[in-house]
């Protein structure tokens, strides 16, 4: 009986643990939309329907259990607005960018982009009910700035970016060595964003601009960007 006893208190503790853990995380969340109906929603009316209309869309199945359901070990994450709006200044989007985000979820980034950078902004995932609900947010909206693909980002051409976005922290080095060769092809000159390595680990022909700290739903980590240079004086292989 007292070995019961001490089990069944034991789960009663996780359980009171469990509890708190999941208002924190409720309360954190509020506290985040809080912040965000402040600093984006009364700034520009148009994002709030927009970013409204887009979140309506998950209220009963959430981005992630949506990544998780096209593929058991597909990662989701999302660079919250106020990051976002950090990364901007810190490497000097303009309105005259063409900003390519690979791996864009449900798009609120490139929808964030488009209303307050007002650059045009091209969103490419894998996952083709994210990119679905983000082209049917935009055709409510009219908005014409803003291209969504669901493909996969080897096979998309990527001819047209002045900047890409690549928050690639958990992707595994196959996958980003196919990347940087596609990379490699691009007109000398495109700026590249990444999160927790930069692509001069890769290839030299990545040079560092700036490092800075981002911060995520996991954590801080560092933020690169970097611009490829022109491939005379380079090795076509990349250095592993």
């Amino acid at each position: 009986m007292g070995e019961l006893s001490r089990t069944v208190s034991r789960s009663k503790n996780q359980l009171v643990r469990l509890c708190w853990i999941n208002l924190y995380a409720s309360f954190f969340r509020l506290f985040g939309w809080v912040g965000i109906i402040g600093r984006y929603y009364m700034r520009h009316g148009g994002f709030a329907l927009c970013d409204i209309l887009l979140w309506g869309q998950y209220l009963f199945k959430n981005p992630y259990r949506h990544a998780r359901h096209f593929a058991s070990d597909n990662l989701y994450g999302e660079t919250p607005l106020k990051t976002l709006e950090h990364l901007v200044k810190q490497c000097r989007i303009l309105s005259s960018d063409v900003v390519y985000e690979i791996g864009c979820g449900t798009g609120r980034t490139a929808f964030w982009l488009h209303y307050f950078v007002k650059c045009r902004v091209v969103g490419i995932d894998h996952v083709e009910v994210f990119i679905r609900r983000a082209n049917r947010v935009k055709r409510w909206c009219h908005l014409d700035r803003l291209t969504f693909y669901a493909q996969d980002v080897l096979s998309t051409s990527l001819d047209y970016a002045t900047c890409i976005y690549f928050y690639g922290t958990a992707r595994e080095d196959e996958f980003v060595n196919k990347l940087i060769e596609k990379f490699l092809q691009l007109k000398p000159g495109v700026r590249f964003i990444t999160t927790s390595y930069p692509l001069s680990d890769y290839h030299p022909r990545f040079r560092v601009l700036k490092q800075f700290k981002g911060s995520f739903p996991w954590g801080k980590t560092d933020v690169y960007l970097q611009v490829l240079e022109p491939k005379e004086g380079f090795s076509d292989k990349a250095e592993k």
